[in-house]
């Protein structure tokens, strides 16, 4: 008699959907919340999605008042380019793909060398599995006007299009030629995001938590 297996993603997809009709059958018979339902998706590890990236996305901060979700990974993405001339790009070799750091560096005569180092693609997976949403609270018309606007990061996806940020000030917002396109808001997540972008692509140290540093001893007088 022969055994059929079954494999492990249908076994999750199938746990998904019990998991949904279970949660759909007590908000139907017990007149729960939408806000309750939100909670009960975040304590499985999801949450709805966002504009422009619908359904059901990885677990992430719970929402706060005057906050809301908004969408980095529009589609897949392609490479992160920052101001300061470095990048961060996936790349096919051969049947895999890379996630490389790249940075340009100039020598005595002037001459240009790019520097490549290949990332932790797992890692970076991660990565995108936990910032592909961000929480941002958007600013008051009245805020955060007459500042000096300075690119902070140029997204390109799969399809070539592009997603680019400008910071003034403690202000971020999405830019179009030179200017901001909607409104301006601060977003200390995907602040952190990038900075954690940086570590992985060894550009910068992770920063100690409070509870490392406390651990470290003291410094012979």
């Amino acid at each position: 008699m022969r055994r059929t297996s079954h494999s492990t993603p249908t076994i999750f997809l199938r746990a998904a959907v019990l998991t949904l009709g279970l949660i759909l059958i007590v908000w139907s018979s017990s007149g729960i919340t939408v806000d309750k339902i939100n909670a009960a998706f975040h304590a499985l590890g999801i949450e709805p999605g966002a504009a422009g990236s619908p359904g059901l996305q990885p677990g992430g901060q719970p929402l706060q008042p005057g906050e809301e979700r908004r969408t980095l990974c529009r589609t897949r993405i392609a490479s992160f380019h920052f101001p300061d001339g470095r990048s961060i790009v996936e790349e096919k070799h051969g049947p895999r793909f890379e996630w490389l750091a790249e940075e340009r560096q100039r020598d005595a005569r002037g001459e240009e060398t790019l520097l490549r180092s290949e990332m932790s693609y797992i890692e970076m997976e991660k990565w995108l599995s936990r910032h592909c949403q961000y929480v941002v609270r958007p600013a008051d018309p009245a805020e955060a006007s007459g500042l000096a606007i300075a690119p902070l990061v140029r997204v390109v996806f799969v399809d070539r299009s592009e997603l680019i940020f400008g910071r003034a000030g403690e202000w971020i917002g999405e830019m179009e030629q030179g200017a901001f396109k909607g409104g301006r808001f601060k977003s200390p997540d995907l602040m952190s995001a990038l900075d954690e972008l940086k570590v992985l692509a060894q550009w910068m140290r992770p920063t100690a938590t409070p509870s490392a540093a406390a651990e470290r001893p003291e410094a012979p007088r």
